[in-house]
């Protein structure tokens, strides 16, 4: 549902969903709040009079306020998984600094340090399974995955304990060639090209709204 909601450019359907899926109990997941921060990107067309939205142009007040409630709502959601202990991946901090970047928010940078430092810890725990490995005091891929945050086996399914996503739901997505949400649901965070590209955009906004 979310997804189709997305699809179809249904904002506010899209967040009624989201509070609807928490009232009833369910377990939002990494791919939940990569829909709903992508789309708050996305609510920025509306917001600026871009695109689709280009006929409904607003003042230059309100275009800032605007903003500022998107890259205040994007930051609460990425606040909000933190809580929940969802683990965020590489298309999340993308879809967050991309927001901010647009909003010429100073907090993309800060966003970015703490991919780094995301990335930084899951590069020393790969580093640290590949020498229990080496060293025979793992021997098995139960133990190994809960080392590297991967939870538990569960139905013959590699589940994530915290995003819920599971590794063969993942290498589906990838062969029928559902690139996007085979990006939302990997895992691991890496910055990429899209980071640095994202980056540099920050850069120039941040220039003109100085300038």
């Amino acid at each position: 549902l979310m997804r189709a909601c997305q699809r179809a450019n249904d904002y506010d359907k899209a967040f009624k969903f989201f509070e609807e899926l928490k009232l009833e109990g369910l377990r939002p997941d990494v791919v939940t709040y990569n829909i709903l921060i992508d789309m708050c990107r996305e609510r920025l067309d509306y917001v600026q009079g871009k695109k689709q939205q280009v006929m409904n142009r607003r003042s230059k007040e309100q275009q800032e306020s605007g903003m500022k409630a998107i890259a205040v709502l994007s930051l609460s959601l990425f606040n909000e998984m933190d809580e929940k202990e969802i683990r965020p991946n590489t298309f999340t901090y993308n879809a967050l600094m991309g927001v901010l970047a647009r909003c010429a928010d100073l907090r993309v940078f800060t966003v970015f340090r703490a991919m780094k430092e995301d990335a930084k810890e899951e590069e020393e725990d790969r580093a640290r399974l590949q020498e229990l490995l080496d060293s025979g005091d793992l021997q098995d891929s139960e133990g190994a995955l809960m080392l590297a945050g991967l939870g538990d086996v569960q139905n013959g399914v590699l589940m994530d304990d915290k995003s819920g996503a599971t590794l063969r739901g993942h290498y589906q997505r990838l062969l029928i060639g559902d690139d996007y949400l085979a990006r939302q649901s990997a895992f691991g965070v890496c910055p990429d090209i899209v980071t640095y590209q994202t980056l540099i955009v920050a850069a120039e906004r941040m220039n003109k709204a100085e300038n």
